[in-house]
């Protein structure tokens, strides 16, 4: 097995993870100021309008917070029960990113090479909504864990080693149109990866430091 194919192995197994962490929290919220001496009609006034605050500050929450996709693992593909919740699990953020919704996953996906390389993955993604009519899209490496049959050379399994340790912890975030993020998560999630995928978008971090990723 020569390198080339070692590092799509390992290009497949960080760029089946698609999407997204919020950073975006709700305004703290400030009980107002108790009078130390309140009549009762003020008392009634002032807790009516308390109770109007907090379900405004309730319906904030809910604009504010993500759609958490929950964790979507794919350990065989020969599994179709396996296979079928992993897309239903991919689809909740496919849904978000047609409206740049808010939204969170985190994916694990194991990848065996002819029982010569086995490979664990776990990304963390996010789409962290529109930002001048961009549509930012996360994603971090958060785990990835090889193993290798005694017969793979040597070398292959430090080169192999070494490319693992610059995808782990690395992350990057993209400016997409919305359109695109929406077609490039369907594609993804049909097994699809090249190097030109990130080609419509500006992206920045570690993850697209000097071609990590193929």
């Amino acid at each position: 097995m020569n390198k080339k194919i070692l590092f799509t192995i390992l290009g497949i197994a960080v760029m089946i993870f698609f999407i997204v962490l919020v950073s975006n929290k709700p305004a703290d919220f400030e009980e107002p100021d108790e009078e130390e001496t309140l009549t009762e009609d003020t008392a009634i006034f002032d807790e009516s309008k308390e109770v109007e605050d907090i379900e405004e500050i309730e319906e904030t929450d809910k604009v504010a917070s993500p759609i958490d996709c929950g964790k979507a693992v794919l350990m065989d593909i020969e599994n179709k029960k396996n296979v079928e919740a992993f897309l239903r699990d991919s689809d909740c953020i496919i849904e978000a990113s047609k409206t740049c919704d808010l939204a969170i996953i985190t994916i694990t996906l194991n990848y065996n090479y002819l029982k010569m390389v086995d490979v664990t993955a776990t990304a963390f993604s996010e789409i962290r909504g529109l930002e001048e009519n961009k549509c930012l899209f996360y994603m971090r490496v958060d785990k990835i864990d090889l193993w290798f049959s005694p017969l793979v050379p040597k070398k292959t399994v430090n080169e192999a080693e070494t490319s693992a340790d610059q995808l782990r912890g690395a992350d990057g975030v993209c400016r997409f149109e919305t359109a695109d993020l929406t077609a490039l998560l369907y594609k993804w999630r049909e097994g699809n990866f090249s190097p030109e995928d990130f080609d419509t978008a500006d992206c920045k971090g570690s993850l697209f430091d000097q071609n990590i990723l193929f």
